[in-house]
């Protein structure tokens, strides 16, 4: 604020009050022209001024009056403009990349020569010369023959070139020396730019364009279970299920067959007293029915002829007997196992559009399990007992066609009764002496398996 004061008090600045003040020194219309005259007498008297203080005749603007009003324009349809002497500038930066060497003669001037290494794979650089010698129908050019001309291939090998130094243990705090790994051969060339475009679409058709394969997968596994539980037993501890009287041979009878489930699902209690004879049931039931559907949806894309792998397992874990100590234990690790869909793939494509795909399918889930030990202590040490189901097979697919491969299907029926020899088998009352386990399970994997060929146009798809 302080230096606003002082501007205003140099007369630098003029404050106003309102905003039409600081226009009304503008006319009202711009266009008048008797204002654009006075400005124009003005402009010549400044000009004038510098003039006479200079001592050098300036040029003066002529009135508007005196200003001639050109020629119109006429395009002249006969004139033909000849471009033969312009030349086109072309940038080997935007043509080939950074990585690239253009070389220059000793007076400056571009030779139009560029160099420009391609990696290939580990033992593909000799191939590729020989296929330019064979196929490529290039004019190759080797060192020894003078300079080298324009229209002309330079092609070296290098190979093993390209090394890379893995660390075995990147935690380790010592010096690693690690492992070096070939990773690719070097295919320099050196060419017009002409020459070396012809080059690379040279190495795209027979080298960095072989056909990807897409496949997409839909594993659908429907798995149907229908259970009833039954079981009986007393109602607690201290009360028989049929107490007798005092003066008989007998006190009580009592037995316990619970279900299999052992919560507290449904639960009764039946409870009577006949010629001074007690009883008391618990009767335990359940009934259940499950209709799980799992549905994946894998994809994966593939070189054609290499092989596809499509997982989906997991883990079940288990002790592992591996011996037997001198105290009667066993010594035991913990294992796993290993259960679910495996699905191998490998595409290759015969003509122009069909697809030959060999497929192998695995489903393998736990079935049950088996007791494989028991300890002095009467622990029991099991195992699970694995049910694996493969199929393998060779279409042939055209474009858009899928394949079904089903059939992957597995039923298993449990049927475990417990029961008082005798009185089980009385009809309807003997459910009252036994205890009754029925399972039935089913399950079914269907594959759904569709090939494609990537198209260049799937390279530009939206992710």
């Amino acid at each position: 604020m302080d230096m606003f004061r002082s501007l205003i008090e140099e007369g630098t600045l003029k404050p106003v009050d309102s905003m039409n003040e600081s226009f009304s020194t503008f006319p009202q219309d711009m266009d008048d022209d008797a204002y654009m005259e006075e400005l124009l007498t003005e402009y010549r008297e400044s000009k004038q001024v510098q003039e006479n203080e200079s001592g050098a005749a300036e040029p003066v603007d002529p009135a508007p009056g005196d200003l001639e009003d050109p020629a119109p324009y006429v395009e002249d349809p006969d004139f033909i403009e000849d471009t033969s002497d312009y030349e086109e500038v072309i940038n080997p930066y935007a043509l080939f990349g950074q990585r690239i060497l253009v070389h220059y003669d000793q007076s400056g001037e571009s030779t139009g020569l560029i160099t420009k290494p391609y990696s290939v794979r580990p033992g593909m650089g000799e191939k590729i010369i020989w296929l330019l010698n064979n196929y490529g129908g290039f004019q190759l050019w080797t060192p020894g023959e003078g300079a080298q001309p324009l229209g002309t291939l330079r092609a070296e090998v290098q190979e093993n070139f390209e090394l890379e130094q893995f660390a075995s243990n990147l935690r380790s705090t010592g010096p690693d020396n690690g492992v070096s790994i070939n990773i690719a051969d070097w295919v320099i060339a050196t060419a017009d730019a002409t020459t070396l475009s012809d080059f690379e679409y040279f190495l795209d058709v027979m080298f960095a364009g072989p056909p990807q394969i897409e496949i997409e997968a839909k594993i659908v596994e429907y798995v149907l279970s229908d259970t009833l539980d039954i079981g009986v037993g007393p109602v607690n501890d201290g009360t028989p299920v049929v107490g007798l009287p005092d003066s008989g041979l007998f006190d009580s009878f009592n037995w316990t067959f619970p279900n299999r489930t052992g919560g507290t699902e449904f639960l009764t209690t039946l409870q009577a007293v006949h010629d001074g004879t007690t009883y008391n049931f618990l009767l335990e039931a359940l009934a259940s029915y499950e209709n799980v559907e799992i549905t994946s949806r894998p994809k994966t894309a593939v070189r054609e002829g290499t092989r596809a792998t499509i997982e989906s397992t997991q883990q079940i874990p288990y002790y592992q007997i591996t011996g037997v100590n001198n105290s009667g234990g066993v010594n035991a690790g913990l294992s796993y196992s290993e259960v679910g869909v495996r699905m191998y793939a490998i595409p290759r494509l015969v003509g122009g559009s069909t697809i030959s795909l060999e497929i192998e399918i695995e489903a393998s889930q736990q079935t049950g399990t088996d007791v494989s030990f028991v300890t002095t202590g009467g622990e029991e040490i099991s195992t699970p007992t694995l049910g694996v189901r493969r199929s393998n097979t060779l279409v042939y697919l055209k474009p858009g066609q899928a394949v079904i491969l089903g059939g992957l299907i597995t039923e298993r029926s449990v049927d475990d009764e417990r029961k008082v020899p005798l009185l089980g088998d009385i009809p309807i009352m003997g459910h009252l002496f036994k205890s009754k386990y029925q399972r039935k399970e089913l399950v079914s994997v269907l594959f759904f398996i569709r090939p494609r060929v990537l198209e260049g146009i799937d390279l530009h798809r939206d992710f």
